[in-house]
C-alpha cells in the first residue's frame, strides 16, 4: 500500500522512549486495518509527481512520425535520439562505457536495442586480435530529469522539424515544456 501525504508531528513518549510519527494522509484507505500490529517497511520521501503525459507522449508521437518517415523502428530512432540529446550514465563520476566489434553490424544492434543505449567513441583498440570501438552508455530516457527530458523532447522536435514533419509551434512545446517542470519539481 503506497500513500501521499504530509508530516504532521514526530513525538517521543517520555516513558518508553518510542518515537511516534503522525502523518496527514487524507481518507483512510480500505485494507489499512490488515496491517495493524504487523512490522512494516516504511519510506518517506518527498512526493514528485510523475513525467507529463502530455511531454512523453509528445516525444513518443515524434519518435513514431520519424520513423515512419525513415522506414525505421522506434527503438532505432529513440537511440539516435539519445545518442544527440541524450544524457550519459555516470556512476561514480565516470562514464560507463563498454566495448564492442568495430563493425556496421555491432553498431546496427546497438541502435536497434531498447534494453540498452549505447553511443559510439571515436576511441578503438585491438584486442585478441580484433578492433573494439568504446561505446558510452546513455541513460534511459524514463530516469531523465525535468532538464535532461526537456533536452531530449527540444532536441526530437528540432530532428522532427529538420525532416518537414510537424511540430508544435514553439509556443505550444514551451508551454508543454514548462508544465513538465512544474510538474516534476
Amino acid at each position: 500500500m503506497e500513500l501521499r501525504g504530509r508530516l504532521h508531528n514526530v513525538t517521543t513518549d517520555v516513558m518508553t522512549g518510542a518515537r511516534y510519527l503522525a502523518l496527514d494522509i487524507g481518507p483512510i484507505p480500505s485494507g489499512i486495518g490488515s496491517l495493524h500490529g504487523k512490522d512494516l517497511d516504511i519510506v518517506l520521501k518527498p512526493h514528485r509527481e510523475k513525467r507529463s503525459l502530455n511531454a512523453n507522449a509528445y516525444y513518443w508521437k515524434l519518435v513514431e512520425k520519424i520513423s515512419d518517415l525513415l522506414g525505421a523502428s522506434r527503438p532505432f530512432v529513440h537511440n539516435m535520439l539519445l545518442r544527440d540529446y541524450g544524457t550519459l550514465e555516470v556512476v561514480a563520476g565516470s562514464n560507463v562505457s563498454v566495448f564492442l566489434p568495430d563493425s556496421p553490424e555491432a553498431d546496427l544492434l546497438a541502435l536497434e536495442s531498447a534494453d540498452y543505449h549505447l553511443k559510439p567513441t571515436s576511441c578503438s583498440k585491438l584486442m585478441d586480435g580484433k578492433l573494439y570501438r568504446e561505446y558510452l552508455q546513455i541513460k534511459g530516457s524514463r530516469r531523465y530529469d525535468t532538464k535532461e527530458m526537456n533536452v531530449l523532447i527540444k532536441g526530437a522536435s528540432l530532428t522532427a522539424q529538420s525532416m518537414d514533419i510537424e511540430t508544435l509551434p514553439p509556443d505550444q512545446l514551451e508551454q508543454m515544456i514548462r508544465l513538465y517542470e512544474v510538474n516534476n519539481g
